[in-house]
């Protein structure tokens, strides 16, 4: 509600009125301007000289700067968190691409491990247990074997020949170990960090200059 009144200062602002008429904004028993007009020059001269008018002042800065400032806040934990995905994403995709080339090359001339079919250039890196679906199986060496096309792509990875060929390609007990720990990750959720991803790739490239240097 806004009336006209003399501007004569009310409350702790008692004596700072310039006695004019000035349109004053209630709220019931309260006024933000303590019976002050906020269009007023008076106003303006109790907040500047006046202790109580500072502390009015610097009270309703910080409750206006409060929503920007957790906005602010909000969007650089969101750029954080969206850049460390990204970064862990790209480490990620490193550590798949070295893993892949040294399945690769260990496996050059080795039939495919799920059907038997002759070794051919194309032979790609399979999963026995599927890297989308078994996250700490996904840099597993015995989890990954060069495979055809055929059966890694059209046969949906041929699980029941793969099975076959990692018993005759590693044993049993190899088999068995895999399936353990595919159980595991369904019970207990498994996630990747810097240090063991970082650990894998290492391992990997260390595997890759091995064989080069085996073939030489």
């Amino acid at each position: 509600m806004i009336k006209n009144k003399k501007c004569k200062g009310t409350g702790i602002a008692r004596g700072h009125g310039c006695g004019t008429d000035q349109p004053v904004s209630y709220y019931g028993k309260r006024n933000f301007t303590f019976g002050l007009a906020r269009s007023c020059k008076c106003f303006q001269k109790w907040c500047l000289n006046t202790k109580q008018g500072q502390e009015y002042i610097k009270k309703h800065q910080l409750k206006a700067s409060k929503p920007r400032l957790k906005a602010e806040e909000g969007l650089r934990k969101a750029k954080e968190e969206r850049a460390r995905k990204n970064s862990l994403e790209s480490l990620k995709k490193g550590v798949m691409l070295v893993c892949h080339k040294a399945v690769r090359l260990r496996d050059k001339y080795k039939d495919c491990v799920s059907c038997g079919a002759k070794w051919h250039k194309d032979f790609q890196a399979g999963h026995y247990k599927k890297a989308e679906l078994y996250s700490n199986l996904k840099y597993n060496e015995f989890n990954i074997n060069g495979q055809c096309q055929k059966c890694n792509l059209r046969l949906d990875g041929n699980p029941d020949g793969y099975k076959k060929g990692i018993i005759k390609r590693y044993g049993v007990e190899v088999l068995n170990m895999l399936e353990k720990m595919a159980l595991e990750y369904k019970k207990d959720s498994f996630k990747w960090d810097r240090e063991e991803l970082k650990e894998t790739r290492s391992k990997y490239n260390k595997m890759i200059n091995e064989l080069k240097n085996q073939k030489l």
